[in-house]
């Protein structure tokens, strides 16, 4: 549990961090329970450019230095669970992150 909510804190910080002085910016965050399945996506409109190739690597942001610890911390923590899967997509002018755990 202590993984599952430094995973959400780091979803959730990022979103934060990408709506911050925006009149528009909301977070829609989506928690469902279905069929031995757990999701949870955090969805946050996108103003940054960003290398959606490079956001996992240590080091990488769009926000500055000595920033960019986030998603690959977020990255190796899920790497130690066989049962968690993650989809990151950017559609429709949104930044989507789902963390789906199996039971």
């Amino acid at each position: 549990s202590t993984d599952l909510c430094r995973c959400l804190g780091i979803l959730l910080d990022n979103a934060m961090e990408e709506v911050k002085g925006r009149k528009d910016g909301q977070i829609h965050i989506m928690i469902s329970s279905q069929e031995e399945c757990t999701t949870f996506q955090v969805r946050n409109p996108l103003y940054s450019n960003i290398d959606f190739h490079k956001i996992w690597q240590q080091g990488y942001s769009t926000r500055g230095a000595d920033r960019g610890i986030g998603l690959a911390s977020y990255k190796s923590i899920l790497e130690h669970y066989e049962n968690v899967f993650s989809l990151t997509t950017i559609k429709d002018g949104y930044f989507i992150q789902e963390l789906k755990i199996q039971e």
